[in-house]
């Protein structure tokens, strides 16, 4: 579970995978369907807020989110330059 503090809500979620990748923790998310990174982009800005603070603790420099269709076989990524 991830979670944290926006505009005095508590924002929680469940995360499938997280994993360090050239410097950067990657947060996974598995989709049975298919799906485009624009219908997860909030998800992606909540878990990448969430994680922030432990990418700091870590030494890591960014957080990517990572949207992954297991009905397509597609990934998009958030936070990636390029």
């Amino acid at each position: 579970p991830v979670a944290y503090l926006k505009d005095s809500s508590l924002i929680t979620g469940r995360v499938d995978l997280i994993y360090e990748e050239a410097g950067a923790i990657v947060v996974s998310d598995y989709k049975t369907e298919a799906v485009s990174v624009q219908a997860h982009k909030l998800q992606g800005k909540h878990y990448t807020s969430a994680l922030e603070g432990l990418a700091k603790r870590l030494g890591v420099s960014r957080v990517v989110f990572e949207v992954i269709s297991l009905k397509t076989h597609q990934r998009w990524r958030l936070g990636v330059p390029g």
